[in-house]
């Protein structure tokens, strides 16, 4: 044997030494990764709740802005969890969620025609939006035995499907010669989604609002053995008003892009987990 060929021979054997030790160190990875995925908890299930919902309007000192009040909404849908360790844990979910708000009367309630003064009396108007959401939650748990209370807080992205705004209300004329006459309005329309508006979506019989919603969620929870009951509050930072591409955007007194919208929820909700 050759001193070239017993060099060829060592150097082969130790390639086929080093893929084999590659192998086997890969296979190792691999079952601790799935030994760890066995040991932590990974589990999904469904969730539904109710909500109170409001918009909060900033128009800028200017004399539009609506006195909300929270109206009941719901939510349904599924959501996944991922225990990284005993006190943490990450929860996302896909979540149908009815939003809007609420007025106690109709917002203008006093005004000036041409017969005399108008007066609201009593009425409502209420809006109901639908979103489709994904929370994100970062959970921290304290342990009381069998049970375990907990604290979460994270980012929810929503997309609108739009909805309906819906009005009842009364009012009073006071006439110049001081009669009195009254009269009830009521109807509804449809609110679509969409980013930018100008003069033609506004002559339409329609309201408008973005496609897209976002912000944070932070809420204090309980869970016994497989049932988690929590309560959160949804902080909107999103501007929910579509920018206004009309011709008065540079009027100095009323500037429809000075507008904001956003959304406000107080949810209460319950979710059944089942270990995978």
């Amino acid at each position: 044997m050759s001193a070239s060929f017993f060099i060829y021979l060592c150097l082969f054997n130790s390639y086929n030494y080093i893929i084999i030790m590659k192998k086997s160190v890969l296979l190792i990875i691999i079952a601790m990764f799935i030994g760890a995925m066995a040991k932590t908890q990974f589990s999904v299930g469904p969730k539904i709740g109710l909500n109170l919902n409001k918009f909060v309007f900033d128009y800028k000192d200017q004399d539009a802005a609506h006195d909300t009040k929270y109206k009941f909404g719901f939510q349904v849908g599924a959501m996944a969890k991922y225990q990284v360790s005993k006190p943490f844990a990450v929860r996302m979910g896909l979540m149908l969620v009815n939003k809007g708000t609420a007025f106690k009367s109709f917002p203008y309630r006093e005004g000036d025609s041409i017969t005399g003064k108008v007066t609201i009396t009593k009425g409502y108007m209420r809006e109901a939006i639908y979103n489709l959401e994904i929370p994100l939650d970062f959970v921290f748990g304290v342990s009381l035995g069998d049970d375990e209370l907990f604290f979460h807080v994270g980012p929810y992205f929503g997309v609108a499907f739009g909805g309906k705004r819906k009005w009842d209300y009364e009012y009073s004329v006071t006439t110049i010669n001081s009669n009195m006459e009254t009269g009830q309005v009521y109807g509804e329309k449809k609110i679509k989604t969409k980013n930018t508006v100008g003069d033609e979506e506004l002559a339409d019989d329609a309201d408008y609002i973005r496609l897209t919603d976002y912000g944070l969620n932070f809420g204090l929870g309980y869970r016994l053995y497989s049932f988690e009951y929590n309560i959160q509050y949804g902080l909107g930072l999103s501007n929910l008003t579509p920018d206004y591409s009309g011709p008065n955007t540079d009027y100095k007194d009323y500037n429809r892009n000075d507008w904001k919208q956003n959304n406000r929820m107080i949810a209460f909700g319950v979710t059944y987990f089942i270990k995978l």
